[in-house]
Order: C-alpha cells, then sequence, then structure tokens
C-alpha cells in the first residue's frame, strides 16, 4: 500500500523500516518518539508531519524522497546526517527544542527566504544547508559550525568573526 498510519504505542520507528517502500503517504501519530535511521529513506513521500512528541530523528530518515511540506514538531531536538537530503524543501522552520542538525541534513534542497535557528541550536554539521536560494539567516551566539554552509566557506568565516546575528 501507498498509504501507512503508524499504529497509536508505536515509541519508534527502526532502522530503514521502510526503506524504498514506495510510501507515499504517512501518518505519524503522538507517542512516537524517535525515527530511525533511514526509516523512510527512498520512498516517495510529498508531505510529512513530525507529531510534537518526537525527540530524535536518526541519519537518512527521511532522504531521497519528494517532500516539499514538512513540519517539525515542537520537541525535535537532533536531527541527524542527512535526515532530509535530497527532497524538495523550499520552506523550513526550525523548532524552538533543536540543538543538533547534523551534516547534510538538508542538503540538496531549494530552502527558500528567511531562515532562523532556534536560540537553543548547539552545533550544525557540514553541508547541513546547501541551497543558495536562503536570502536571509539569523543565527544566535554559541553554535558551532561545523563546515561549509549554503553551498560556500564563506558564511562559517562570517559567523566565527562576527557571530550572532542577521547575515544576507
Amino acid at each position: 500500500s501507498s498509504y501507512y498510519v503508524v499504529p497509536e504505542g508505536i515509541r519508534k520507528i527502526g532502522y530503514y523500516a521502510f526503506f524504498n517502500s514506495g510510501l507515499r503517504y504517512i501518518r505519524l501519530n503522538e507517542g512516537l518518539e524517535e525515527i530511525g535511521e533511514g526509516a523512510f529513506s527512498h520512498c516517495r513521500l510529498r508531505k510529512v508531519i513530525i507529531p510534537d512528541t518526537v525527540k530524535l530523528i536518526e541519519s537518512n530518515a527521511f532522504g531521497g524522497n519528494k517532500i516539499h511540506t514538512l513540519k517539525l514538531g515542537t520537541s525535535v531536538e537532533k536531527i541527524g546526517d542527512s535526515a532530509f537530503s535530497s527532497n524538495n524543501i523550499t520552506k523550513l522552520e526550525l523548532n524552538d527544542s533543536l540543538t543538533y542538525i547534523g551534516g547534510h541534513a538538508f542538503a540538496w534542497n531549494d530552502i527558500k527566504g528567511t531562515l532562523i535557528f532556534p536560540k537553543s541550536l548547539k552545533c550544525i554539521g557540514p553541508n547541513a544547508f546547501t541551497s543558495k536560494k536562503v536570502s536571509k539567516i539569523i543565527l544566535w551566539d554559541g553554535v558551532r559550525v561545523l563546515g561549509s554552509l549554503f553551498g560556500s566557506e564563506e558564511f562559517k568565516e562570517a559567523y566565527d568573526e562576527y557571530g550572532a546575528g542577521t547575515y544576507i
């Protein structure tokens, strides 16, 4: 089937549970806390709504889909490497609980407009974002930027030198 509802009571979706399954629609229920590595990678998902109870999205969990609409729940703390890479995401709102964004987490998407990083964020992995269509970035003090972002080293160099602020 191309539609699946995760049953209530499920707390974790295991590694590669739906990998390359052709799944087009998924409903994730409240109570879910973790989405395992590769769980929904290389399906055909277009819209993903992460419940407010999810705290961890592991590496490549949703990589290689066709996601254009993504809503992150309010409790997501960690987004693993390549978690949402190679999709069609154009708009992204990051939640206030987020502390870690892994390398290539949102790479190869066409995110546009303003990207506001939450004050809770502590670390952004290398190439977490590669879109050159982001027009404005708001980033607070105390974030470790571990490599190039937005397709160049210039942003990291500017942040390392000037710290928190709005970058255009």
